[in-house]
């Protein structure tokens, strides 16, 4: 009975696999047409004119620069939201010899959370916030963070501690942000071996108006050269966890009536 029941519960979770992967999906965007919806803002420029272009002449959306100082931006639209138990994925295509510059999926609360100003061009904790999962191309390391009125020391902690500084490998294939509750966000990255969560945070009370309205991307640029490319920005539903022990359980029970019968 204990290996019927054992082989039960690798069935259940293998059917628990699958059903994720045919999950609904909601596709913004796969780069093929015009990139007008989005905004694009700049939350930190150490230059005293903004650089960073976005194009998707190639097929995926490619971030440029013309300058070789810090240019940190969001390219952010408004007409599709991230729910609870909803994830925000994208590909990531990463060239090599790419310069150390981040680029990733990011969410926030409106696409003009930050003022424009020539006189402040470090606007990171203007009214708003934002965070993000990114690739920092030169080592494919994942780096995850954001920026806020209120510190979100736990984002910033993973940036600080990026995977030990260590390359990922295989390199990385994919980004992803998972709303779990209306103010827990995990981010993650994908490759060859699946989904890794590298943390999570909670957004404070006194920001969480409006978060996950706005979706889209961030990048840090730090030089002329490409740093590669993000493709089939895509919102996908998850299960609750709760419905996966449910269906776990459910399997298991229909499993020994068949044995008992």
């Amino acid at each position: 009975m204990k290996s019927v029941l054992k082989f039960a519960a690798i069935a259940m979770a293998t059917a628990f696999v699958g059903s994720t992967a045919s999950a609904a999906t909601i596709l913004v965007d796969d780069f093929s047409g015009t990139l007008a919806p989005y905004v694009q803002t700049t939350v930190n420029d150490a230059n005293t004119t903004r650089g960073v272009a976005f194009t998707n002449a190639s097929g995926g959306l490619a971030a440029t620069s013309t300058e070789t100082a810090v240019e940190q931006t969001l390219f952010l639209r408004s007409d599709f939201s991230l729910g609870i138990n909803q994830q925000l994925r994208v590909d990531a295509t990463i060239p090599a010899g790419s310069q150390s510059q981040d680029f990733g999926v990011a969410v926030a609360a409106t696409t003009a959370q930050i003022a424009s100003s020539a006189a402040d061009l470090d606007t990171r904790d203007a009214a708003g916030g934002f965070f993000f999962s990114a690739f920092r191309a030169t080592a494919t390391q994942f780096i995850g963070s954001g920026a806020n009125p209120t510190p979100i020391a736990t984002a910033n902690a993973l940036q600080a501690g990026n995977i030990a500084g260590q390359p990922i490998s295989p390199q990385i294939t994919g980004l992803f942000i998972t709303r779990t509750a209306v103010d827990v966000f995990a981010l993650g990255y994908s490759n060859a071996n699946g989904d890794t969560v590298v943390g999570s945070f909670t957004v404070p009370n006194g920001n969480l108006a409006g978060i996950g309205n706005a979706i889209g991307f961030y990048t840090d640029q730090r030089g002329t050269s490409g740093i590669g490319t993000l493709d089939n920005l895509r919102i996908v539903d998850v299960p609750e966890p709760t419905s996966m022990a449910l269906l776990g359980l459910g399997g298991l029970v229909a499993m020994r009536r068949r044995r008992t019968a």
